[in-house]
Order: structure tokens, then C-alpha cells, then sequence
């Protein structure tokens, strides 16, 4: 006989008792040899390793808990959620899962600092529990810092060739960044590139082709690798000053003169 023991007292104690019966009147019975258990149906709490508070989190997370476990045996699968806002209100990431990971690609989520995630565990009977973030974690924005121009900077006057100098800019999801330097010689009007793909903050620019003016200014432009961009130009006017020599005027003997046997010849 199948018996469904589901709505019987659970305990440790239990024992069977079968009684035979035959038609003539005889009776018989026998009793388990020693008890046996009826479990409880439980499932344990599915507890999450990771984001598990005080992470700073850029485009993706790797959500991670531990496997709960169902007294009765049966399998479990996996609801995902996030809340931005400490646990208030809890928006679906993902349903049905198997797994006890799941990648989250959270760029298009808000960026705060009160995040938390819960899991929810399912069994194939119908039993449930959850885990939460033990405290908030943060989403951050992608941002690129402006690279701010050192030199020139304005009121420099330059030669042939000038530095050019910047503060190095950051991206706050960590990609890599290169530079691309510009010039304006009509005080950012217009602008013509310099040289494009350095990675470090300086170049030494030869300026003796660029035409030669008071109004010079540097732009700086960083672009990450996701193809953030920030840029800096110069806060005042430079100046490439043309070469030129001047005439080394004669001052003695300049006409007129009487020499003996020596002269002091100056200019």
C-alpha cells in the first residue's frame, strides 16, 4: 500500500503495524523492528556569496550563491533580483535558472549606491526560500575624467618645439585610453590634428611648420576603449613666435674715422 504520509506528525518515533486476517477468522500482525523517521519537507536557504555587500560593480556582475537543500530530495531551480534602492522594491533579473551563478549584465540598471540582490529558490514540490544581499553594493556610472592640459596653458611664448603636457584620464570602468592632440592658431575656431593613439600624457611637438600667430591654443581629446570621450583645451592664448634675426649694427668704425695701427671695431 502507498501510503502518503504528507499530513502525518513528524517525528522519529514511527513504527508499522500490519494485521493479517484470514477468512476462517485467524488473525496475525506484525510491528517494524525499530522506528524509522518521517522527515519534515524543508528546504534550506540558498545563501548568496557574491555581491554580497560593499563591492563596486562596472557593466557585469557574477551573481554566486550556494545550492539550498530539499529534505524530500527534490530539484531546485532560481529566481534573481535586484533592488536599487536597499531592499524597497525587488525588479526580476532572471527566472527558471539551474545554475547557482548567473552573469548579470547590469549597464542599462540605475547607478546607485543601494544595491542588493535577492535569490528566490523553487523545489519541484512547491517549496520556497530566499537569500538577500547582507548589505548594499554599488553600481557605478562610466565616466572618462577630463585630461586637463598642463602646458602650454596660455601666455607661453614657443620656439620651434613645445611639451605638451596633461593630467592622465580615468576611466571609472577601467578601460584603456589613448589621446589624440590638436591645434588651433585662431584661438578655437578651427582645429587641426597634431598626432592621434598616444597612450602617455606628453608630446614633444616640432612646431617650426605651423604658421606662426599670438593665438595658439592645445586641445587634448581621451577616448576609452567603450568610446567615452572628454577633452581639454588650453584656458588661454599661446605663442609661436617667428624666427628671426636682426641686423648686428655697426657702431665703430661706422664712417669718417682716422685709424692708426689698431682698431676697437663694435657693433
Amino acid at each position: 500500500y502507498l501510503w502518503n504520509s504528507v499530513f502525518a506528525p513528524k517525528t522519529s518515533n514511527y513504527r508499522i503495524r500490519v494485521n493479517a486476517s484470514s477468512e476462517g477468522g485467524l488473525g496475525n500482525s506484525d510491528i517494524s523492528d525499530g522506528d524509522f523517521t518521517l522527515l519534515v519537507h524543508t528546504l534550506s536557504t540558498p545563501t548568496i556569496l557574491h555581491p554580497n555587500g560593499g563591492e563596486l560593480i562596472n557593466d557585469s556582475v557574477l551573481i554566486q550563491w550556494t545550492e539550498p537543500v530539499d529534505s524530500w530530495g527534490y530539484n531546485s531551480s532560481y529566481t534573481l533580483y535586484y533592488s536599487s534602492n536597499g531592499g524597497s522594491i525587488w525588479i526580476e533579473i532572471i527566472t527558471d535558472l539551474n545554475e547557482t551563478y548567473y552573469l548579470w549584465n547590469s549597464v542599462s540598471a540605475p547607478k546607485t549606491s543601494n544595491y542588493k540582490i535577492r535569490v528566490n529558490a523553487t523545489s519541484e514540490y512547491g517549496l520556497t526560500n530566499f537569500d538577500e544581499s547582507d548589505d548594499v553594493f554599488t553600481l557605478q556610472a562610466h565616466s572618462l575624467s577630463i585630461p586637463t592640459i598642463i602646458h602650454p596653458n596660455g601666455g607661453e611664448i614657443i620656439n620651434d618645439s613645445v611639451l605638451i603636457q596633461w593630467a592622465e584620464s580615468f576611466d571609472t570602468w577601467d578601460y584603456n585610453i589613448s589621446y589624440t592632440l590638436y591645434y588651433s592658431s585662431d584661438g578655437g575656431s578651427s582645429w587641426i590634428e597634431i598626432i592621434s593613439g598616444l597612450e602617455e600624457t606628453s608630446y614633444l611637438w616640432n612646431s617650426a611648420s605651423a604658421p606662426k600667430s599670438s593665438t595658439y591654443k592645445i586641445r587634448v581629446n581621451a577616448t576609452s576603449e567603450d568610446g567615452l570621450t572628454e577633452f581639454d583645451d588650453s584656458d588661454g592664448v599661446f605663442t609661436l613666435q617667428t624666427h628671426t634675426l636682426s641686423t648686428p649694427t655697426i657702431l665703430y668704425p661706422n664712417g669718417g674715422e682716422i685709424i692708426n695701427d689698431s682698431v676697437l671695431i663694435q657693433w
